[in-house]
């Protein structure tokens, strides 16, 4: 989610998201597990879908803004990025799953944040090096 967006842009990255869950809407098994349906996106992942597509606003917006250009820039986007997909999750599974805040944050965060914080901080760190490689002569 946050790489695409990143590469494609805001508009695109909102467009994949929403593609994604029309997918999964449709009966096509895009979502974890092979999951879809409207008892998905209505159940406890709905939350962190719609999150997806945040996060795709914001990153595709922060790349326009050349953030994506500085391994600091871009991990801590990449971070704020992921905390608009864990709100509305976490929100989201308190409503879904009858919660509290804390059994949420429980469930549907915790165990993802190191993962997050390592793929953040890598992709930070390898995108910048990317687009030097991709540069053209017109972009120095």
């Amino acid at each position: 989610v946050l790489l695409a967006a990143t590469t494609v842009g805001a508009l695109r990255g909102i467009a994949g998201q929403l593609l994604y869950v029309a997918a999964g809407l449709a009966g096509l098994p895009v979502f974890a597990g092979g999951g879809h349906g409207w008892q998905v996106v209505h159940g406890a992942l709905g939350g962190y879908l719609a999150g997806f597509v945040v996060a795709s606003a914001f990153l595709g917006w922060q790349a326009h803004h050349g953030v994506d250009r500085r391994a600091d820039t871009l991990a801590g986007s990449f971070l704020l990025a992921t905390a608009l997909i864990y709100v509305p999750g976490a929100l989201w599974l308190v409503h879904s799953l009858h919660a509290s805040y804390d059994k949420a944050i429980v469930l549907g965060v915790e165990p993802f944040v190191i993962g997050d914080l390592v793929k953040a901080l890598a992709a930070g760190a390898l995108v910048p090096v990317a687009w030097r490689f991709l540069r053209t002569p017109k972009d120095s």
